[in-house]
């Protein structure tokens, strides 16, 4: 297993503040890193949790056959992949016939017909 200790963290607040709403490019990214066999992440510097992954990466967990059915069993959402897709734009949301939704994030929304009333 390949060990990786990532060079920079940024932590959510300054990610946020810098990313949110906007398109990533090449500036994201201190280092990229192309893992090809089962990779462990560690966090930089010292903590009190050194031994403690920030993330693993296993390849070929599932079979290529098999990814397309875990997919389907998801059932809820985050706003982590909308971060990463860039900001929702009112422009875009007309172009879709979408009128009515409520911003989740600056890069997420919610259609407007799923709001609970209490």
């Amino acid at each position: 297993m390949q060990t990786v200790k990532i060079k920079t963290d940024n932590g959510v607040v300054r990610t946020q503040e810098r990313w949110a709403g906007n398109y990533l490019t090449e500036e994201a990214y201190d280092q990229v890193i192309s893992a090809t066999e089962d990779t462990v992440i560690f966090k930089p510097g010292a903590s009190l949790y050194d031994d403690v992954p920030l993330a693993y990466v296993v390849c070929d967990a599932y079979p290529d056959t098999k990814v397309l059915d875990c997919l389907k069993t998801i059932e809820e959402t985050t706003t982590m992949r909308a971060n990463a897709s860039g900001p929702i734009l009112e422009e875009d949301m007309k172009a879709k016939g979408i009128t009515e939704y409520k911003l989740r994030s600056p890069n997420s929304y919610q259609v407007k017909k799923f709001f609970l009333k209490y």
